[in-house]
């Protein structure tokens, strides 16, 4: 985690930035948080549903060979914050709504991960907010995007009292 900060430091505001990890690993990664997400009971992941793109997801999860299965898209973006420490920055899984398919996001250590299933795979709706978007490719070098906290979708979410749920 620490060489996706070092770098998202190191860059002005949406920059892109190759960094040095495994994209099969980072896919597999960000596939499974979602699938298991959808397997669970707990009232945080109602919303997460994968229906008839579990399957894909299950094989994507175990399966050590990803050639013949077919890739939803992923993408990684890391935020950034002049004032805060983003790698104090989690959030769980949520559904989000926008264009063709259904797509999740959520952040670990303050690195964003976004996973699209069906509609068109190459990019999300043009009404996302998530406007900088790199996919992840099994067979290319990673590159993410590296933009401010205060325009994320994340920001928005937690600055608006009344879509944040309280499980206390």
């Amino acid at each position: 985690m620490e060489s996706f900060h070092a770098a998202a430091l190191d860059q002005s505001s949406y920059s892109a930035v190759q960094i040095p990890l495994d994209p099969r690993a980072a896919l597999r990664f960000a596939v499974s948080v979602v699938y298991r997400a959808s397997l669970s009971s707990l009232d945080h992941f109602t919303d997460v549903s994968l229906g008839t793109y579990a399957k894909i997801a299950a094989e994507i999860a175990v399966n050590s060979d990803l050639s013949g299965i077919g890739m939803p898209l992923v993408a990684i973006n890391v935020l950034t914050s002049e004032t805060l420490d983003m790698k104090q920055l989690i959030t769980y899984p949520v559904r989000c709504s926008g264009g063709n398919g259904q797509y999740y996001v959520f952040v670990v250590s303050g690195i964003q991960f976004l996973v699209k299933f069906g509609g068109m795979n190459d990019r999300i709706g043009l009404d996302d907010s998530y406007t900088p978007i790199f996919r992840v490719r099994p067979d290319a070098e990673l590159t993410v995007c590296c933009y401010p906290f205060q325009d994320s979708a994340e920001f928005e979410f937690l600055a608006d009292p009344t879509r944040q749920r309280c499980t206390h």
